[in-house]
């Protein structure tokens, strides 16, 4: 059954003053409009299924080292049409080096250093999810392109008019693409909104009812303000209510050290007292996520947390190796209520 509470739509039973419908309705009326760029990202489907692809594969850390190479250092990412031997293209390096092709073997060289340190196997593997990338426009092409026939050995870098599927000898031509990001997808790497939008959807699968807020006639769900008088607000990555229990989650793309979850909960009580007062109930019932792609500090340590704010029942922390799993870590923590 579909449901509209205060103009927001919501997919379960009917709620009948419950709890749930009590904090959503709470949450809804204190929000902010997210920041004009974030909603655009959020409501970006290229972005969106980015964001659910990049954590379906087991070698997910790989991809995103080169995709961050090519955020924070300005690379490029090549990906070539059929995979090749990297001792092969090694030795194509060589060969040019001796030659003085710089302009080509600069291209050819960077396309060898995207795969230092990964087996022919790996890399195999890794092309082809970049192809899928490249066709599914999470990439774009640049004009140039490199051919290279290993009958007639003839190599060259030609524009986008000039570009054969076969050599005039009849052979199949080994291509490498130089690409870049789609630019929303750039920027939702730069704002870690690629991870929020991933976490709402694994908890949407794992039926929890993630809040969300309309804006012009579109409905977003991460990185929402909520106002909280006289303080500034506080924003909240992603936040979904199941049963009496609040989900509260924090994603980052760094180490999560103690200052950041110390710093997170104390702007998060604020929030959580003004729900509890606003309907009425004493001891609410929160659990803190928190995702990251890199590691949580060994330093951490919950039980602290946990005296310190009578509403914390759980911090619950997805490092690098549990990120795939998050759907399973929820549902885990579902069936311990």
């Amino acid at each position: 059954m579909r449901l509209y509470l205060t103009g927001y739509l919501y997919e379960g039973e009917d709620m009948n003053n419950t709890f749930e419908e009590k904090v959503i309705q709470v949450l809804e009326e204190w929000q902010w409009e997210p920041a004009k760029e974030k909603i655009e990202i959020e409501l970006d489907p290229k972005v969106n299924r980015f964001s659910t692809l990049l954590f379906s594969y087991d070698n997910w850390e790989t991809i995103y080292k080169i995709l961050r190479n090519c955020v924070n250092n300005g690379k490029y990412i090549y990906i070539s049409n059929y995979f090749r031997p990297l001792e092969d293209i090694k030795r194509m390096v060589i060969d040019l080096y001796q030659k003085n092709y710089d302009y080509i073997l600069d291209f050819l060289a960077k396309y060898v250093e995207q795969y230092k340190n990964i087996n022919d196997e790996d890399a195999n593997k890794l092309n082809e999810i970049l192809n899928s990338f490249l066709y599914d426009d999470i990439f774009e092409e640049t004009p140039e392109v490199l051919e290279y026939c290993q009958s007639c050995e003839k190599i060259q870098i030609v524009g986008e008019k000039q570009r054969d599927e076969r050599c005039m000898c009849d052979s199949r031509i080994y291509k490498i693409f130089k690409c870049v990001l789609n630019p929303n997808i750039k920027k939702s790497l730069q704002n870690n909104q690629f991870i929020e939008i991933y976490v709402k959807e694994i908890f949407k699968e794992a039926s929890l009812k993630v809040i969300s807020k309309r804006v012009n006639g579109s409905v977003v769900s991460t990185s929402i303000p909520y106002k909280v008088p006289p303080n500034p607000p506080v924003e909240l990555d992603v936040v979904a209510v199941y049963n009496d229990w609040i989900f509260l989650c924090e994603c980052k793309t760094k180490k999560i050290i103690p200052n950041d979850v110390a710093n997170k909960l104390g702007q998060a009580n604020r929030l959580v007292k003004r729900i509890s007062k606003q309907i009425g109930v004493r001891d609410l019932n929160v659990i803190y996520v928190w995702v990251t792609t890199e590691e949580i500090d060994k330093n951490i340590h919950p039980s602290g947390y946990l005296e310190d704010y009578e509403w914390l029942k759980d911090l619950l922390f997805i490092d690098k190796d549990k990120i795939i799993n998050l759907k399973d870590e929820i549902r885990k923590k579902l069936i311990s209520f």
